[in-house]
């Protein structure tokens, strides 16, 4: 059994609601500053290192580089702006490198630990290798540690795979999704080194949340995700410790990102985590395979 240290040490921290309003079951919105502070000091108590940010996510960026406390150990990771067009310019390589510049003002930050190109997609396309070459030369230069790309499906990993292995790749999976784990991309990942930070641990809180108080759009989905909740509730399990345990079970993991509105809401996944580390328990049945349902960039809300 893993201490409650340890297993709060895989945590990293989603900080998109620092900047905007965001996740499904978010009915506070965007985080107040004096509250990401008690946020962060319970993140930082936890033994949480990894927050996660991106230039897209508003004013996330701003807000951590002046809400991170001077002797925070926290590595942070932010995201590249994404490729407008078809083919990688020498105008979008330029905008790449002014951007990252921008993150490390916004963060207040000499150097950080990870940089992600945001879409997976932009490293297929024509004239990525730049792209590829100057997340390399950050690195030498010793203004990132780790570089990397986040992805959303099986495919992109393959095509980015055979242009260059990242040493971060941040990707989606949970409970009902659990496309990158049948298809033997996580256990391909694991044996190639690279270091996997999981989103969407909570589906941006829908997992979470009683389905009779969502969206209309969840209406047709409502006696899956209700069958999902009284599924776990066999095994003892709320809906939290449920998606957590999954995650733990899951060593080719190495971070599980997760977003908060409230350090109430850290407070309850933290004290979650003992207990949903030491129970693991089958989710296989928990594996949906509507894309219309675990895939958010499809949501019409």
């Amino acid at each position: 059994m893993q201490s409650p240290a340890s297993t709060a040490a895989r945590l990293g921290l989603g900080t998109v609601q620092f900047g905007l309003d965001y996740g499904v079951s978010n009915a506070r919105g965007r985080v107040p500053p004096s509250d990401v502070v008690k946020v962060l000091h319970t993140a930082a108590a936890a033994g949480i290192s990894v927050l996660d940010t991106a230039g897209l996510y508003g004013d996330s960026e701003i807000v951590l580089g002046e809400c991170i406390a001077p002797n925070a150990g926290f590595r942070i990771v932010t995201k590249t702006p994404p490729v407008p067009d078809a083919v990688v310019t020498r105008a979008d390589v330029n905008e790449f490198r002014t951007m990252f510049a921008r993150s490390l003002e916004r963060l207040k930050r000499k150097s950080i630990y990870g940089l992600l190109v945001h879409h997976g997609r932009d490293l297929l396309k024509p004239g990525a290798d730049a792209l590829i070459d100057v997340l390399r030369e950050l690195k030498e230069a010793g203004l990132v540690e780790r570089i990397g790309v986040s992805i959303y499906t099986g495919a992109e990993i393959d095509g980015i795979l055979k242009r260059f292995t990242p040493d971060i790749i941040q990707l989606p999976i949970n409970i009902v999704d659990q496309r990158l784990l049948a298809s033997g991309h996580l256990a391909h990942l694991d044996t190639l080194g690279v270091e996997v930070h999981a989103r969407s641990l909570f589906l941006q809180g829908l997992l979470l949340t009683d389905p009779g108080t969502l969206p209309a759009y969840f209406a047709p989905y409502a006696d899956v995700l209700q069958d999902i909740a009284d599924r776990a509730r066999t095994h003892e399990f709320t809906p939290l410790e449920a998606c957590l345990s999954f995650g733990l079970a899951r060593p080719e993991i190495d971070v599980l990102l997760v977003g908060v509105t409230h350090s109430r809401e850290l407070d309850d996944i933290l004290a979650a985590m003992p207990r949903a580390a030491a129970r693991p328990f089958d989710t296989s049945v928990f594996s949906l395979s509507d894309e219309k349902l675990v895939d958010p960039s499809q949501w019409r809300i």
